[in-house]
């Protein structure tokens, strides 16, 4: 076994006991807490898009791309990890592990909406191939990312709200 694989796999059981101290009503750690956070944590992946998307309309160079998203993602990181620290009662283990959970979280299911949306692929069947395997993936994460929403509140990303408003 490499360092490499070593660190995956560290970081892969990181994620799973976030998972797990994470979901129902005794949870240890508190890895998103409410909905606010929740679309504080997302808006890192989507920024990242975003800006990219932005740079290229604009014909901007990539180190300029480059330095932007690292400033916004340092940014937004920071916020991110001083709230979780903070909505676990300054425990700096379960901030991390909160922390170290929810980002993975984030990227892998703005990833797969993507795919979802505009699937890559030369044919038809592989489009069909990589939604049908993003789906799959949306389709076990997503109940996953709710069930780690410690307080059912906020408005962004609260699809309470969502069907409530007409």
């Amino acid at each position: 076994m490499t360092m490499i694989d070593f660190l995956l796999l560290t970081y892969l059981t990181i994620i799973v006991c976030g998972i797990y101290f994470g979901i129902g009503e005794s949870r240890k750690v508190v890895v998103f807490n409410d909905f606010n956070d929740l679309g504080l944590t997302f808006l890192i992946p989507v920024s990242l898009f975003l800006l990219y998307m932005a740079t290229a309309l604009i014909d901007v160079s990539h180190v300029i791309w480059k330095i932007v998203s690292a400033v916004v993602v340092i940014v937004l990181s920071v916020k991110l990890a001083y709230n979780t620290y903070m909505h676990n009662n300054k425990n700096i283990l379960k901030a991390i592990v909160a922390f170290l959970t929810k980002i993975p979280l984030a990227f892998v299911w703005i990833i797969n909406v993507m795919t979802y949306v505009s699937p890559g692929g030369k044919t038809e069947i592989e489009r069909a191939n990589k939604r049908d395997s993003a789906g799959l993936v949306l389709l076990l994460l997503t109940p996953i990312v709710v069930l780690l929403v410690a307080n059912k509140n906020g408005s962004l990303l609260n699809p309470v709200n969502w069907f409530e408003k007409k």
